[in-house]
């Protein structure tokens, strides 16, 4: 997952994320017709340059990004196949620590922003209920405003790739 540098004005500081691997976890019942609702989580310690006026100028961290929400899939099929995926939710930063030290940085509580994407792929059936994909997604985050200036950048983009397995119970 590549993820953009966030600017955060409660905290006064910048998040410059490094790249991560994130973990994936989806359950979704079929509506028929190669279509299937349901929810799904990411999660990912992701490495950071944490930007700050404070303590902790330009220090390296990590930190937890998640997202959680309801995704709707559609595609599928029996050999070769192409699938696209809506997600809207939420997509949460939070756990940030200084690799240092391993002091605690702010926000000391989770800081959740509404987040939607749309991704689009390709997959390979292995059987009836199997089989292995590879999807990019464009997920875009709407950050909060406060404290900061008129040309901050509030909606962060994105970025994921992802090579998956999927397995119908």
């Amino acid at each position: 997952m590549g993820l953009n540098n966030v600017a955060d004005g409660s905290t006064g500081s910048t998040w410059e994320f490094g790249s991560g691997w994130p973990l994936r976890l989806s359950l979704e019942r079929s509506l028929g017709n190669g279509a299937s609702l349901g929810v799904q989580t990411t999660y990912m310690r992701v490495p950071l340059v944490y930007v700050s006026n404070g303590s902790c100028a330009d220090c390296n961290a990590h930190a937890t990004v998640a997202t959680y929400g309801p995704v709707l899939r559609i595609g599928g099929g029996r050999t070769f196949y192409q699938a696209f995926e809506f997600f809207a939710g939420v997509m949460q930063y939070g756990n940030f620590t200084d690799d240092a030290g391993g002091a605690t940085l702010p926000p000391t509580s989770p800081n959740r922003d509404f987040a939607f994407s749309v991704g689009y792929g390709f997959g390979y059936a292995l059987g009836r209920d199997m089989a292995l994909e590879l999807m990019s997604s464009y997920l875009d985050a709407v950050h909060e405003r406060t404290n900061l200036p008129g040309n901050a950048r509030t909606l962060i983009q994105h970025t994921t790739f992802m090579l998956g397995f999927r397995l119908g119970l």
